[in-house]
């Protein structure tokens, strides 16, 4: 009886551990949740939304470089991972923001600013623009 029930144990111990895999792995490759993403507009209201995008399509640009077009923000956004419940990575934090940036029709994201933390990157900041 017992090697019966030692069978079940580890067949049951070996799906849960299956499952709770695939969901970490699902949550690794779709990257950061909308709930992880705040979106602040800026204090003047330029311009109403555009028309989204597709993700990369949003020019992402890293150090203090500008962009190169004439341009306005359109707000800025913050990502963090607390509220993904995902452990993440620099550049999930970015495919994060630049997804919901395309949503907001933005051509591109720039003054990345990441948040450290005791396990690597725990969040981070970006402003949208567009360009006129």
């Amino acid at each position: 009886m017992w090697k019966a029930m030692n069978k079940w144990n580890q067949a049951n111990v070996g799906t849960v551990t299956r499952i709770s895999l695939i969901a970490l792995g699902f949550s690794a490759i779709t990257g950061c949740a909308r709930g992880a993403i705040t979106f602040y507009p800026p204090q003047v209201i330029v311009a109403s939304d555009a028309d989204p995008v597709r993700p990369e399509e949003v020019i992402v640009i890293l150090d203090d470089a500008t962009p190169e077009c004439d341009f306005f923000e359109i707000g800025s956004f913050s990502y963090d991972w607390a509220r993904d419940g995902v452990l993440t990575s620099a550049q999930m934090c970015i495919n994060g923001i630049r997804k919901a940036a395309a949503r907001k029709g933005a051509d591109g994201i720039y003054k990345i600013e990441y948040t450290p933390g005791s396990m690597g990157e725990t969040g981070a900041t970006a402003v949208a623009y567009r360009c006129r």
